[in-house]
């Protein structure tokens, strides 16, 4: 059994996990490379913008990659931040100093503990947020910019379901 302190830092950085891989839409690798320097508040004060150095699609950083989270996704980091976050001058620790692997199943434990059933990965983070996105109306490129996709195919196979909940036949019938 652990310590009400251990369960309470385990959810605080499970939370950000979630934040980062559903809202930012990163992948696993890419919260596992994430620095504390990578994310600054957003000129709106309420949000958080993360700097995806480099990922599948941008392997060379060549391109800027900025994701946005907001809400309780914020919240959810800002709070890991105040708890863990890096000494004066070491910006340049891991947020989460946690191996892909971990953070993929710490995510899909944290999903389960919700009530969340079905197959659930880190990956599902990604799928969601273009899923979500796709449900609420944001267009294509809102939501490839959102999960830093640089085609349309992935999002459209992520939010089929989304689409057909939205499409003609629910509009017009």
């Amino acid at each position: 059994m652990e310590s009400r302190e251990t369960a309470t830092r385990r959810g605080i950085v499970d939370a950000a996990i979630v934040a980062v891989l559903f809202q930012a839409g990163l992948r696993r690798c890419e919260a596992e490379a994430l620095n504390w320097a990578d994310i600054e508040d957003a000129a709106d004060g309420e949000g958080l913008l993360i700097n995806v150095r480099a990922s599948k699609s941008n392997q060379e950083g060549a391109t800027a990659d900025t994701r946005y989270v907001k809400g309780g996704f914020a919240a959810a980091l800002r709070c890991l931040r105040t708890e863990a976050g890096p000494a004066q001058g070491q910006a340049d620790e891991p947020v989460f100093g946690l191996a892909g692997q971990q953070i993929g199943r710490r995510f899909t434990a944290t999903a389960k503990a919700a009530g969340i059933s079905g197959r659930i990965t880190a990956h599902s983070g990604r799928v969601g947020l273009a899923s979500e996105l796709t449900r609420r109306g944001a267009s294509v490129t809102e939501t490839m910019l959102a999960g830093g996709w640089k085609t349309a195919r992935m999002v459209a196979r992520y939010s089929a379901a989304a689409t057909a909940e939205r499409g003609a036949v629910a509009k017009y019938f």
